[in-house]
């Protein structure tokens, strides 16, 4: 690694700011050594301003191109993982010669779904917090411009409705069913992981995969590099744990009535009318409003219970007896 990160290595003479570090030239050392052992398991540390990234990067890459291999590099924030994508890996393969293809994977939720997109101008430009159709307007013309359907693309916050509503989701979603199904942006990126011989992802997405769905990562690597490790247990416990707010009950509620002519008699079917339907989500809608004013009355930021309060099980029952109801007509 000394042709690389010492004084007079490729990096100080190839990029403009490159200074010399005697601790990270020595990961870099650790780092390749490893690679060409037949250990399984390497761990290291090291302080801010060290250089770690492109001590991990540089004898991983090569190890990928000589071993005809891929490389996959967890991180735990988007920034990080832009950085990656759009400075540190281009500048290195620059660098060092090397070509291989790379790529950013994000949930399945930083996604467009294309049907639901085009529902919102199909429906009149929707209002969403008193924008006046802004918000619908600006995801319509995006989406007909916007090769990767990435939502980050749009000025919408993270839990804009507008966004929410859009967003790509599995339970949504209608596989080979849907008339978007081959343009699909979610199917794209993961046309293209295949591809990709340095992919980079966070740990929420790699354990929804291997924690959440039990299922493999969804494309093979021959190297893991888990950056940021220290929060790999926060990620984990987060895939795995299973939770409902407030918000997961209005946003879903809110879209139980809206019936097309189809569903509306499907319901008649089955003696529930459509507004007799409505009546029972907005029953629902009130009751689950009360109980979640409750829990965050009693429940402090950051706290917890040790034991579900008696005077709250009623309300609970309550509404989950509510909500078998509703469930019961959408069975039938």
């Amino acid at each position: 690694m000394e042709d690389f990160f010492g004084p007079e290595g490729i990096l100080n003479a190839r990029l403009p700011n490159f200074e010399y570090r005697r601790q990270q030239r020595e990961l870099a050392e650790k780092i390749e050594n490893f690679l060409q052992s037949d250990r399984r398991l390497l761990a290291a540390e090291a302080p801010t301003g060290v250089g770690k990234t492109y001590a991990m990067l540089v004898p991983a890459m090569r190890w990928a191109v000589a071993n005809n291999s891929t490389v996959l590099v967890l991180t735990s924030g988007i920034t990080l993982q832009e950085q990656l994508i759009y400075k540190d890996i281009p500048a290195l393969l620059d660098v060092l010669g090397l070509d291989l293809p790379y790529g950013l994977l994000k949930g399945r939720g930083n996604y467009a779904c294309i049907r639901k997109a085009r529902e919102i101008g199909a429906e009149g430009f929707l209002d969403f917090g008193g924008d006046k159709g802004q918000a619908s307007r600006d995801i319509s013309g995006w989406l007909y411009a916007t090769e990767t359907g990435d939502l980050s693309e749009l000025s919408l916050g993270d839990t804009h409705p507008a966004r929410e509503r859009i967003a790509s989701s599995y339970l949504t979603c209608l596989g080979p069913y849907c008339p978007h199904h081959e343009r699909c942006f979610y199917n794209k990126v993961m046309r293209s992981l295949s591809h990709w011989r340095v992919i980079v992802a966070n740990y929420h997405v790699y354990f929804s995969y291997v924690l959440g769905q039990r299922k493999p990562f969804p494309a093979p690597f021959g190297l893991l590099i888990c950056d940021e490790a220290h929060k790999m247990e926060d990620a984990a416990r987060a895939v795995t744990q299973v939770g409902v707010d407030a918000r997961d009950w209005q946003r879903l509620l809110r879209r139980a009535p809206r019936l097309d002519k189809v569903e509306a008699s499907l319901l008649r079917s089955v003696d529930c009318p459509a507004d007799r339907f409505a009546e029972e989500v907005a029953d629902l809608s009130r009751v689950s409003e009360s109980v979640f004013d409750q829990l965050a009355a009693r429940l402090p930021d950051g706290k917890s219970f040790t034991a579900y309060p008696p005077e709250l099980k009623n309300d609970t029952a309550e509404l989950l007896v509510k909500c078998d109801r509703i469930i019961g007509h959408l069975d039938e």
